[in-house]
């Protein structure tokens, strides 16, 4: 029967075809337990063998979903096929945490970050005390990394940690022999956060090539969009630690996209993050 399935065509990259698939091969599953009753009590015939060379019909199934067909994949194999539940959010990413799992190598320990991704491993544990805690598997684009949700931050957002949309996760870097973790301080949906809109905008100044004119060309840019929300520039320094240096009360911004796309045509992809 499974060769019949290759040869109508079930097993191509399709998520309508791959539904089919699924489908079939609990027919498929059915259809044989019965026959073993059969079997059993003697009612099978020798026409029953005429139908083992049959292709077998697809039944008329929906197709999936991306979310649902990404779901399927991670669980029956470990890993992801046909793409990440992440794609669709790359922009966001950007624009609302400070870091992924593979810049934090840059980060110095006990800085803090904010990053974005979906939760790949839970395990609940409970305190000498006896409060409950979890240590998460962070996945984003490009790896993963350890969050450590204290009993605190626990109480409150313990309900955030059963879902599978993206997450941001605000916290403290601990570097060790071990690897990176993140204690956590803070943890939101994505949805939530982009509902709410931005708090701060945060601008990276990489210390090595700057110039006095790209400088004034993001001042410039800054004074056309004037708003409400508070400006940082964090300037980035091979040889020192990173610097978050306020621009002032005179300089506050309306955020959107225009606005990010001009200062990032300036000093680079990835250079504003908003929180």
């Amino acid at each position: 029967m499974i060769e019949g399935l290759i040869k109508c065509g079930a097993l191509d990259g399709t998520n309508s075809r791959r539904a089919q698939m699924m489908d079939a091969i609990d027919m498929m599953m059915d259809q044989a337990s019965r026959h073993q009753e059969q079997e059993a009590i003697g009612q099978c015939s020798i026409f029953d063998s005429m139908d083992c060379n049959s292709e077998p019909a697809l039944p008329n199934t929906p197709e999936w979903k991306e979310s649902q067909l990404l779901a399927y994949e991670k669980e029956s194999m470990g890993f992801y096929i046909s793409g990440h539940p992440l794609a669709a959010f790359q922009d966001d990413m950007k624009r609302y945490a400070t870091s992924t799992t593979e810049t934090l190598e840059q980060v110095s320990d006990g800085k803090d970050v904010t990053i974005c991704g979906i939760i790949a491993g839970l395990k609940q544990k409970v305190t000498k005390k006896g409060d409950k805690m979890a240590i998460l598997n962070l996945e984003d684009l490009v790896g993963a990394v350890e969050v450590i949700v204290f009993p605190d931050l626990y109480k409150s957002a313990h309900h955030l940690l059963l879902t599978d949309t993206p997450l941001i996760v605000a916290g403290q870097l601990d570097k060790s022999e071990q690897g990176n973790k993140i204690k956590a301080v803070r943890i939101h949906l994505l949805a939530e956060v982009k509902k709410k809109g931005a708090k701060r905008m945060d601008i990276k100044l990489n210390a090595t090539g700057l110039t006095q004119d790209d400088l004034l060309k993001v001042k410039d840019i800054l004074l056309r969009y004037k708003g409400d929300i508070p400006v940082y520039l964090r300037l980035q320094n091979p040889s020192r630690k990173d610097s978050l240096i306020s621009v002032g009360r005179e300089i506050r911004v309306n955020t959107n996209d225009k606005l990010i796309a001009e200062i990032e045509s300036v000093l680079g992809a990835g250079a504003v993050s908003l929180g």
